[in-house]
């Protein structure tokens, strides 16, 4: 929402384009590893901001009046310290840290302690002067944002009400004192709602986009600093493990969280059939002797197609996991029969099979190579269309390069580090190392 002292945003003039060019080309230089994120930005122009701003969906919003006056450096630095709010995904974190709406100032702060640290140890020297540093609150150098959050809310209570952007009153009269929505602090007065791409310029990033940067930053990050021990900075490298690492969570608990959003997406948009016909609109007369009849809606009960691997390199051990998994699916979300239904992959679909219970797992077709796209494409085929389609294998098969239209889950299962195997997963699945030991010794 703008206010009287901002303008609507727009899309950049040549001159900006080619001052931003010589921003992005500093910030490489001093950070390479940033690079995805430096072109994943969907830069506009807002005028009246005074600053650089960013929101969740990638949009980087430079009052290029304003910020031209301080200096290519002082640019470069601002750019490399908004990658630092999208690499650390602040926004999201703010959420999960439970951050109210009185507090995102101070969540703003903590943010930027988090992450100008870390530029002053890569050469930011504007930073170093003028940036918030950690000993500005009279706190530690590299401690993660929640942390920096616990002792700002020990040290300033709430006072009962927002003070909209960090400043006194809030109006809109004072310069906008953060960095929008994409810290997770106040959104900026001239950020776009959601759904606005400013007549195409600036749509926002979807959320697999937003995955694949923040993968690839990490790998790139973790990469420079093995090539070139001591230049990265340590919590830039310690954010990349983070990011990187197979999930810990009980793989269950991840399905189950996929398909109630994919079945989420499809409530409210519910199938039509002529079977039901619809009883508040009737029949109406839309000519003489002639009734028109409206079809009824109904929603479609979610659908999961798991495929397993059953190549040779599934060992016995394997096997017995997914029956055992399979069968936590089927009492946790409730499906049986055809909602739940099982394919047998190796180069190829060997069989398709409804779950009616452990008993129906036993029989195993394949026993060949691995190629587990094989059953991901047949499960785009099926009718009625799966909700969400979960691959468990061992890891060692290739995968589409094209995303499918359904949700896919990964499940990696084996013994040791899977690491590897899930960096080699695709990014646009939600991906899950489950080791055998690890579900016994939880159990």
């Amino acid at each position: 929402m703008t206010t009287a002292t901002h303008r609507r945003v727009s899309p950049l003039t040549k001159d900006q384009l080619d001052q931003l060019m010589v921003w992005r080309s500093e910030a490489l230089e001093r950070m390479p590893y940033f690079a995805r994120i430096l072109y994943a930005f969907r830069p506009l122009d807002a005028p009246g901001l005074g600053t650089f701003a960013c929101d969740p969906g990638y949009r980087l919003y430079i009052d290029f009046e304003a910020v031209a006056e301080k200096g290519v450096r002082w640019c470069t630095e601002a750019l490399l310290h908004e990658c630092g709010h999208m690499y650390n995904d602040h926004a999201v974190r703010s959420v999960e840290h439970g951050v109210r709406d009185d507090e995102r100032f101070l969540w703003n702060l903590s943010g930027d302690a988090e992450i100008n640290d870390d530029l002053v140890v890569a050469g930011c020297k504007t930073i170093a002067e003028s940036g918030v540093l950690p000993s500005h609150l009279e706190m530690d150098d590299h401690l993660l944002a929640e942390q920096y959050m616990d002792e700002l809310r020990r040290q300033r209570p709430p006072s009962g009400g927002s003070a909209g952007r960090g400043q006194p009153g809030g109006d809109g009269s004072q310069p906008f004192a953060g960095c929008g929505s994409g810290s997770g602090g106040e959104s900026a007065p001239c950020e776009l709602d959601p759904d606005d791409d400013a007549g195409g310029a600036a749509p926002g990033a979807s959320e697999a986009e937003k995955k694949v940067v923040q993968i690839a930053t990490a790998a790139a990050v973790r990469e420079h600093a093995a090539k070139h021990p001591g230049s990265t900075p340590a919590g830039l490298v310690e954010r990349a493990e983070m990011i990187l690492a197979p999930s810990k969570l009980p793989w269950r608990q991840i399905l189950a969280s996929s398909v109630r959003r994919a079945a989420a997406m499809r409530a409210g948009v519910h199938d039509t059939t002529y079977l039901r016909p619809n009883r508040r609109r009737g029949q109406v007369e839309v000519a003489p002797g002639r009734r028109a009849v409206y079809p009824g809606s109904y929603a479609p009960e979610p659908q999961i197609v798991v495929a397993r691997d059953t190549s040779g390199s599934m060992g016995h051990d394997e096997l017995q996991m997914v029956s055992v998994e399979v069968e936590g699916i089927a009492k946790q979300l409730g499906v049986r029969g055809e909602a739940l239904r099982i394919l047998d992959v190796d180069v190829e679909v060997g069989a398709v099979k409804g779950y009616r219970g452990v008993s129906s797992l036993e029989e195993v077709a394949g026993r060949g190579g691995t190629d587990m796209g094989a059953g991901i494409a047949f499960a785009a085929t099926m009718r009625p269309r799966p909700t969400v389609v979960v691959v468990i294998t061992d890891g060692y098969t290739p995968w589409p390069d094209v995303k499918p239209r359904i949700p896919v889950v990964v499940c990696i299962v084996g013994r040791g580090d899977l690491s590897r195997l899930v960096e080699a997963a695709p990014c646009w699945a939600t991906v899950v190392a489950v080791d055998p030991d690890e579900e016994a010794s939880a159990a």
